[in-house]
C-alpha cells in the first residue's frame, strides 16, 4: 500500500522503496513533524510497502517544565505520553488524505537506552528494504 521495493535482482543496484501516493503522504507528514514539532524529531525512518520504521527522539530538556511546579519533583515529562499522541496525529492525518483508515490500531515501540541499541536500530532501518523477502507479513 505504501510503495514497492525496486532494485532487487539487479546486480549492484541498491534496494529502495518507490513510494505510492499513500507513502508520499506519509513521508510528507514525517517531514512536517520534523519541521514543526520542536521537542520531537523523527531522526531515521524507512517507509516499507506494508509498514514503517522510525527512530523518534523526544527532547525532554524543557527547563520551564523542570522548574518548581508547586512542589513537583522536577521530573521530565514521560515520553510515553508524547509518542501515542504523535502516532495518533500521523495516523489521523494520513487517513484523512487517503480517505480511509489505512493503519492498524496498535504499534510496536521500544525505548533505545544506549548508543549500541541506537546504532543497531539505525542499521536495521537502513537495511530493511533489502530484507523485505524475509518479512513474514509481506505477501
Amino acid at each position: 500500500m505504501l510503495g514497492q521495493i525496486v532494485g532487487r535482482g539487479t546486480p549492484d543496484a541498491p534496494c529502495t522503496v518507490e513510494l505510492s501516493e499513500y507513502g508520499i503522504n506519509l513521508r510528507n507528514t514525517i517531514d512536517f513533524v520534523n519541521k514543526n514539532f520542536g521537542n520531537i524529531t523523527i531522526e531515521k525512518y524507512v517507509i516499507m510497502p506494508n509498514h514503517v520504521h522510525m527512530i523518534v527522539v523526544v527532547d525532554n530538556d524543557d527547563d520551564a517544565e523542570k522548574k518548581d511546579n508547586g512542589g513537583a519533583s522536577g521530573m521530565p515529562r514521560p515520553t510515553n505520553a508524547l509518542i501515542p499522541k504523535l502516532f495518533s496525529s500521523i495516523k489521523r492525518y494520513t487517513n484523512k488524505l487517503a480517505g480511509f483508515n489505512m493503519w492498524q490500531d496498535t504499534y510496536h515501540d521500544r525505548i533505545l537506552r544506549n548508543e549500541e541499541e541506537y546504532r543497531t536500530r539505525w542499521n536495521y532501518i537502513e537495511n530493511n528494504p533489502a530484507k523485505l523477502a524475509e518479512d513474514e507479513y509481506h505477501k
